[in-house]
């Protein structure tokens, strides 16, 4: 029998969602790997391991002092930083453990970014650039969730242990949703219920989200009905918070779009899940996206077209089983013309199509699908 050091992490952020979720999936399907569970936190709620005779805990005094030969598993990379997962890391690399990293973005490209925009939130991830390719190659496997993604560290590294495994979506998303259980229906109705077009956002706020070219985009296009003398007929709305956030309230203010952008902040996953039922279209502008579980997230569930950035890595899978869904380059001007695509199209028999393609396409990616192929990878590492 395998046995897997599991890194648990908290229940905050889009990897960790991952890492989470991977996990609940293997209750479900293993029967032949033994866990050992890390958490980064005791606080963390955490399945009841004292009825499951192949998941129990593990301290890190039970790993450095005790004999065993693990396999471990980082479902967030590891940081050069004073902390339980570092610690886990240098004991790993001490006793010879096999390692698996998931990699959920390329870090150099994510650094230069967050240097670029002068978010100061780079400065602890200095040393992590520095000894980010020992890291690399000292890992048995890099997990990666898109061919862009391995094409991208393979190039920059010149590595030869990345391998591929898509994200999953959780069940939530496929099953039909009931309304009862969403608590403010008659605010979020009252919302969608304006004459106009409703077509959301949902995601950070945050340079690579393409949140700045998106308003660009759609204070251009209000420009242009402006320049017809007409009203504009679209709302766009936009959920989620983010760094960016005071810099694009601001930006609509300055572009007079005030009145047709609503900024929802941070909402929960059933009221997010309602109003995809219920808005007209999504977009999804990403200048870089190495999956986005926020457009699969969307696929599976809004009952209107689903437009993203064609450098999206959940693209990648598209391409692979042969899906034609809708995608652009996310520049100001072509995100105009979405707009005026997705007015323009409202019954188009196409984009009936489209929609059928969308959720089809979704149920590739349920969780123990996924997690099967990192059970296979368990046994062959």
């Amino acid at each position: 029998m395998v046995n897997v050091i599991y890194y648990y992490p908290k229940r905050t952020g889009a990897p960790s969602k991952v890492a989470l979720s991977l996990f609940n999936a293997y209750l479900d399907i293993n029967k032949k790997i033994h866990f050992y569970i890390f958490q980064q936190t005791f606080n963390d709620d955490l399945v009841d391991c004292t009825n499951t005779k192949n998941i129990e805990r593990i301290s890190l005094k039970k790993l450095l002092f005790e004999d065993g030969n693990y396999l471990v598993h980082f479902t967030l990379s590891p940081s050069i930083f004073p902390n339980k997962k570092f610690i886990l890391y240098i004991i790993s690399l001490l006793k010879k453990n096999k390692i698996i990293i998931n990699y959920h973005g390329e870090p150099r490209t994510e650094f230069l970014i967050k240097v670029k925009n002068r978010d100061l939130n780079f400065c602890p991830y200095i040393l992590n650039y520095i000894f980010l390719p020992f890291i690399l190659k000292k890992a048995d496997k890099l997990i990666v969730n898109s061919y862009n993604m391995k094409s991208l560290f393979e190039q920059k590294y010149d590595l030869n242990n990345v391998l591929v495994i898509r994200n999953g979506i959780a069940s939530f998303w496929l099953d039909p949703l009931d309304n009862k259980n969403v608590d403010n229906i008659n605010e979020l109705d009252n919302m969608l219920s304006q004459t106009n077009l409703t077509i959301l956002y949902h995601g950070r706020l945050a340079p690579e989200k393409g949140i700045e070219v998106l308003l660009q985009g759609f204070a251009l296009f209000v420009k242009q009905c402006s320049a017809r003398n007409e009203k504009c007929p679209i709302n766009l709305i936009l959920v989620g918070e983010g760094p960016l956030k005071d810099k694009m309230y601001s930006f609509c203010v300055d572009n007079m779009i005030s009145q047709y952008v609503i900024f929802m902040g941070f909402i929960s996953d059933i009221s997010l899940k309602y109003m995809l039922e219920k808005v007209d279209a999504t977009i999804y502008p990403s200048i870089y996206e190495p999956f986005s579980l926020a457009v699969l997230e969307a696929l599976s569930t809004t009952n209107g077209p689903v437009i993203y950035a064609e450098n999206i890595g959940i693209n990648d899978f598209a391409k692979k089983y042969n899906y034609e869904l809708h995608t652009f380059k996310p520049t100001p001007e072509i995100i105009a013309n979405e707009f005026s695509w997705i007015l323009e199209n409202q019954n188009n028999p196409e984009v009936i199509k489209l929609i059928k393609a969308q959720k089809e396409f979704s149920t590739i990616f349920s969780w123990n699908s996924v997690a099967k192929e990192y059970l296979e990878l368990y046994n062959a590492v």
